[in-house]
């Protein structure tokens, strides 16, 4: 009886072992062949996206045997076939098959339905929109005798209307700004309107990355955007307006240049770009590449107007000027001696005109003496006639 006891009671554990791992298993090949699709761009949970930027998504199937995974976007089928679509797949050594979809630089029309899909027709699908927040710079003149204000904005997605979105606020160096909608008070004023901020006093400390930020009503997501403030090129005023150079000696002239998005530094003659030799060679200076002209030798017909000319990407430039004058070496001395003829004239001049002043005081020093001698001499005759 004990021992039928002891079989039934081994069966029964023996049995429940066996539907416990059979239950693993088949849970294990569940979890194993299902599709999963992931959001990396946007991040996981959401949904909104910044036009400009990118969309990373991520399918991982559990299907072995090289299963291949098919992108579709609205119902079309995806192939990496455009310039900014990247659509990658790979085997792991666990079966598992990963297929991974980049899309750059999106726009608006790159928003709606992602599905991944696998041979036995396990798919899934997400919603990603694609939100426009076209930023509009401001420049700043260094030109300028006095303050002016300057206006950036961020323009929304028609997508959007005014009640799906809070205010734009703004950020400048990761700070908020503190603004306020009257004209007459403070330094920066917002108009929500066309999402626009007024910098009402602008010098070039303002400029720099500002921030606007998007934040939706109907879900928790924010989108942000950098708007700029740039500073126009300026090329500073030469040291001099002209400079005089003699024949065979070096010359150097430095363009000092301020300004953002400086991208081309070139030197002119006249009308006519300047060819870089062994004699002639650019160099930076305040880390601009090619503000500085130097020429080794100069000769005489390197007499003329030398232009500095500076632009930035945005195609705003600025240039200087000054003239150039080279003197003949025979000239220059025959100026010299000149010079040392002219310091030696007026050095004899000099000498004759002290000599002068010299006979002239030894001359009054003599008639002084005489008036003395005479009145002293008239004294004493005065003297004895009393007597």
């Amino acid at each position: 009886m004990q021992s039928e006891l002891r079989i039934r009671y081994v069966y029964s554990v023996g049995t429940g072992i066996w539907l416990l791992f059979t239950f693993i298993i088949e849970s294990t090949q569940e979890s194993v062949s299902a599709l999963r699709v992931r959001s990396l761009v946007p991040e996981a949970g959401k949904r909104y996206v910044l036009a400009g930027t990118s969309i990373v998504l991520s399918c991982v199937s559990g299907q072995s045997h090289n299963s291949p995974l098919q992108w579709s976007f609205n119902g079309e089928t995806l192939k990496s076939d455009h310039d900014m679509l990247s659509i990658t797949s790979t085997q792991t050594t666990t079966g598992l098959t990963t297929s991974e979809l980049y899309w750059e630089c999106v726009t608006e029309e790159q928003g709606g339905l992602y599905t991944c899909q696998d041979r036995a027709g396990n798919s899934q699908t997400l919603n990603i929109t694609v939100i426009s927040l076209i930023p509009s710079p401001g420049y700043l003149s260094l030109t300028k005798e006095r303050l002016e204000p300057i206006t950036i904005g961020c323009r929304v997605s028609s997508k959007l209307t005014p009640y799906q979105y809070k205010p734009i606020k703004w950020y400048f160096k990761d700070q908020p700004i503190k603004a306020s909608h009257g004209w007459h008070q403070g330094k920066y004023h917002t108009f929500d309107q066309n999402n626009t901020l007024v910098i009402k006093y602008a010098e070039e400390a303002d400029a720099g990355d500002y921030t606007c930020t998007l934040r939706l009503n109907e879900v928790n997501e924010t989108l942000r955007q950098t708007v700029s403030v740039y500073v126009l090129p300026l090329v500073e005023s030469f040291e001099s307006e002209e400079i005089r150079v003699t024949e065979g000696d070096g010359m150097t002239l430095q363009c000092r240049i301020r300004g953002d998005g400086i991208q081309h530094v070139k030197w002119l003659k006249g009308n006519s770009s300047l060819t870089v030799d062994g004699r002639v060679e650019l160099g930076a200076f305040r880390s601009y590449q090619n503000a500085s002209l130097h020429v080794k030798t100069v000769a005489m017909n390197d007499s003329g107007s030398y232009f500095c000319y500076v632009e930035n990407r945005y195609g705003a430039s600025s240039t200087r000027s000054i003239n150039v004058v080279v003197l003949d070496w025979y000239a220059a001395v025959w100026v010299f001696l000149g010079i040392v003829a002219e310091v030696f004239l007026l050095a004899i001049i000099a000498n004759i005109y002290d000599r002068y002043l010299t006979r002239e005081l030894k001359k009054n020093e003599r008639e002084q003496e005489k008036l003395v001698l005479g009145k002293s001499l008239a004294n004493t005759e005065q003297g004895s006639a009393k007597a």
